[in-house]
């Protein structure tokens, strides 16, 4: 039966290898002097070596299995494909994948491998993720996913938080949180059972992809339900990016309700570098630029104007901006479109020039 994978790199430049790890795609990348390796699921490179029982041991640039042996059971990649459990990739995964992972020159940065959005079981069989459906009222967030046993642990303790996993049971912490197409990282936390309050999901901003870890039910903190929030504050979805999930936060409204006291509009605040975020209540007009605010709201939060900008052409955000055309812009000047930044995530407002 065959796995997919689905390799994931922000379009930012060409392949790098850093002192942590170097992410390969397919065997082809493998190369160690006149050596060809290989390229294991979890998307780093081994090469041939007779000390070890499965005949390959991990490079130096593998991050935190680095040089140690390759477990009999890993599958590799061979540029598309895998061995072990049989699953599909969604059509969004997949052009989650496409879309953010080929730069203009053909090549990748920064990239992690998936098996697309699903764990495996003891027995071999595979487990899907899930995430709260909302229907206790209550907001879904990043639909990650834990597989809760088997896998080969590496090392006596396991990976370290942020490291390439395939089950829990290969991470110190014994989660191994899965966010669509970026794939799987061990994690503080896989849901908000796991913590005191609620469970972040991976951050896709930074570089390398932060793991998953669990709030203090403040504003802005992570959430799945309201119950993982303070008292005085709703859980609700500020961001849901297509093939990636959803991300929820603590926040003192929701656009659907509950409302902001009259005078006020509801208005979602992206903290994209953290990949945190929330609802809060504020004035209109009173958003500056350089900040997110909500499209289509009835009642714009900026002080100027809310531009629609795309994440690398997947989900639309608002931000804060001097123009939205040319017409908005004193004498001859020229209205330069906001963007997002990457990687980190920064927003840039729109401006004159």
């Amino acid at each position: 039966m065959t796995r997919w994978l689905v390799i994931i790199g922000f379009a930012v430049g060409p392949i790098s290898c850093s002192s942590d790890a170097f992410f390969c795609a397919k065997d082809g990348q493998c190369v160690q002097g006149e050596v060809r390796g290989t390229c294991q699921v979890s998307g780093v490179c081994s090469f041939p070596d007779s000390d070890c029982d499965s005949g390959h041991r991990f490079g130096e640039f593998a991050g935190a299995v680095a040089n140690m042996c390759v477990p009999e059971d890993a599958g590799t990649s061979s540029g598309a494909e895998s061995t072990g459990s049989s699953g599909g990739v969604s059509p969004a995964e997949t052009s989650a994948a496409e879309t953010l992972g080929a730069a203009d020159d053909g090549t990748t940065d920064a990239t992690v491998s998936t098996t697309a959005n699903s764990g495996v079981d003891s027995d071999g069989s595979e487990s899907s993720s899930s995430g709260s459906d909302g229907s206790d009222g209550s907001s879904g967030s990043s639909g990650g996913s834990s597989s809760s046993t088997g896998g080969t642990t590496t090392g006596d303790q396991g990976l370290p938080d942020g490291s390439v996993c395939a089950v829990a049971s290969d991470c110190a912490s014994g989660h191994c949180a899965t966010q669509g197409a970026l794939g799987s990282i061990c994690s503080e936390c896989t849901t908000d059972a796991d913590c005191g309050w609620g469970c972040g999901p991976p951050n896709p901003f930074s570089r390398p992809v932060a793991p998953g870890q669990c709030g203090d039910g403040a504003l802005g903190a992570a959430c799945e339900a309201n119950e993982s929030c303070d008292d005085a504050l709703t859980c609700s979805v500020f961001l849901d990016v297509p093939g990636i999930g959803t991300f929820a936060g603590c926040g003192e409204c929701t656009p659907e309700g509950p409302s902001c006291p009259m005078g006020q509009i509801c208005n979602v605040n992206l903290d994209l570098p953290d990949a945190a975020g929330h609802h809060e209540c504020v004035s209109p007009g009173s958003v500056p630029n350089g900040a997110s605010c909500t499209l289509g709201a009835a009642f714009e939060a900026c002080d100027m104007f809310c531009e629609s900008v795309q994440i690398e052409g997947l989900v639309a955000i608002g931000i804060c901006g001097e123009c939205l055309s040319d017409d908005d812009c004193l004498g001859p000047g020229i209205c330069i479109s906001g963007s997002v930044q990457f990687p980190g995530g920064s927003l840039i407002h729109s401006s004159c020039s």
